[in-house]
């Protein structure tokens, strides 16, 4: 009983030519590494702006709970002057 490999498929690899083959291959891959580089550079940028949106938005969240809490103390008290008024009814 003889277990057997499969094998696999002879890979073709892409030789870097000389001259100007060679040159432009290089300035190829020198150009992708810049745009790499840029792209990095946008990204972390990108996530300091949402890094800072975030913050800005929970700022907001506070603001519009301390807003929501004032309204409802708001409508307690009219409702406790409605009371008041009711209560002393034409002697008020």
């Amino acid at each position: 009983m003889g277990t057997s490999i499969p094998e696999q498929p002879a890979r073709k690899e892409r030789k870097l030519g000389t001259g100007q083959e060679g040159c432009r291959t290089g300035a190829d891959v020198g150009a992708l590494i810049a745009n790499i580089g840029i792209a990095a550079r946008l990204q972390t940028a990108s996530v300091r702006m949402v890094s800072e949106l975030e913050t800005q938005a929970a700022n907001i969240g506070d603001v519009v709970k301390d807003v929501a809490r004032i309204a409802d103390q708001t409508d307690l008290l009219a409702l406790n002057a409605a009371i008041e008024a009711a209560r002393a009814g034409k002697h008020g």
